[in-house]
């Protein structure tokens, strides 16, 4: 083959790259969802609530005009005997980073001090969405530290329910893993969240397939600790119009500390990515890899319930540099609530930052 036909190939499968998505480029994204993510404090008292008391919280925001991203999140802890626990776990989230709704049901048994085991599900209202399974939870007697398992069949009646005519190509199965361990000042948090990829299809000729993982763990010490977040998210499909979807993982760690004077809290976090997506647009490829490194400071002024906090952060990605300053404040409600307002902007471009909400009960 020629050399011109080599080139003319080539700028041909230049022009037949799809673009990926806006936010897999936002060089402030990571950076950004740290922000408006909660504190840590407030996290460890989520992850000590999980099996023994019950628990709101919701975020909401964007980093751009046009965009919008919240995650909902509650959990309830019911014991009309001692013998006998229901626990409800409902989440929705749909940001950059997932898309996710579900509701979790657990009726554990006690069948020894400290152990307790039963039948676990996630109910929907479309029979074809649903999952059942068996659930084993060991804790504490302050139900601090904890361990829970469960093996799930996902969407189980799918064949028979599903109003599109899909047909799944084999069972598809869901681990989860949950645990704390705590002592003193010190806590580890871990949950994983895995399954085979389901594969499933459609009378039309179309096919598609899924798979969702999802790993988080928290090592704190007093002020000073480290979270990191490992997701994987597949989705594709097939059809005569060509190929759309994404297979997409990342890796984000996030190591914090704080200092206390007084009134005046001082905090510092960095930030550790690595991410890469390959997809297809309408049967166009797309293929994204990037490294973020960053860190931000911030300054927490406290006033009785109320506080406010200035920050400024910064962020590499893909060789180029990003910054940003905010400024939030927290009103809390006893020990039990709080509600946090954020603003941002990015300082090199003078564009729009974001702006963000939370609220975190824990009773």
């Amino acid at each position: 083959m020629s050399r011109r036909c080599l080139v003319a190939l080539a700028l041909a499968a230049r022009a037949a790259a799809a673009d990926p998505p806006a936010a897999l480029l936002d060089g402030l994204r990571h950076l950004h969802a740290d922000l408006l993510d909660f504190d840590p404090a407030d996290q460890a008292a989520w992850e000590a609530s999980r099996y023994r008391r019950h628990a709101l919280r919701a975020a909401a925001g964007n980093a751009a005009p046009r965009e919008r991203a919240w995650a909902l999140s509650g959990h309830a802890n019911l014991e009309p005997t001692g013998w006998l626990l229901f626990r409800l776990d409902a989440r929705d989230e749909r940001t950059p980073d997932a898309e996710l709704s579900r509701l979790g049901a657990d009726m554990l048994f006690r069948v020894a001090p400290g152990l307790e085991v039963g039948v676990s599900g996630s109910p929907d209202v479309l029979k074809d969405r649903g999952a059942w399974g068996l659930a084993a939870l060991h804790r504490s007697k302050d139900g601090a530290r904890f361990l829970a398992v469960r093996v799930l069949q996902e969407r189980p009646l799918y064949d028979q329910k599903n109003f599109e005519g899909g047909r799944r190509d084999g069972e598809q199965w869901r681990g989860q893993l949950e645990a704390r361990w705590a002592a003193g000042d010190g806590s580890i948090w871990l949950r994983l969240d895995g399954g085979n990829a389901a594969r499933f299809s459609f009378p039309a000729g179309d096919a598609s397939s899924e798979q969702r993982s999802e790993a988080d763990l928290h090592l704190r010490w007093g002020a000073v600790g480290v979270r990191v977040a490992g997701r994987r998210q597949d989705g594709e499909r097939a059809s005569a119009l060509g190929r759309d979807g994404m297979r997409r993982g990342s890796v984000v760690a996030r190591p914090y500390a704080s200092l206390r004077f007084a009134a005046l809290t001082l905090r510092a976090t960095g930030l550790w990515a690595e991410e890469r997506a390959v997809g297809f647009d309408a049967g166009r490829r797309f293929e994204v890899s990037r490294r973020d490194l960053g860190a931000r400071l911030g300054a927490l002024f406290e006033r009785g319930p109320a506080s406010l906090e200035i920050g400024h952060g910064i962020a590499v990605s893909g060789g180029r540099l990003a910054e940003e300053a905010h400024l939030a404040a927290r009103f809390r409600f006893g020990d039990r609530a709080h509600l946090r307002l954020l603003g941002s902007r990015q300082l090199a471009s003078g564009a729009f930052g974001g702006l963000g909400g939370s609220f975190e009960a824990v009773f």
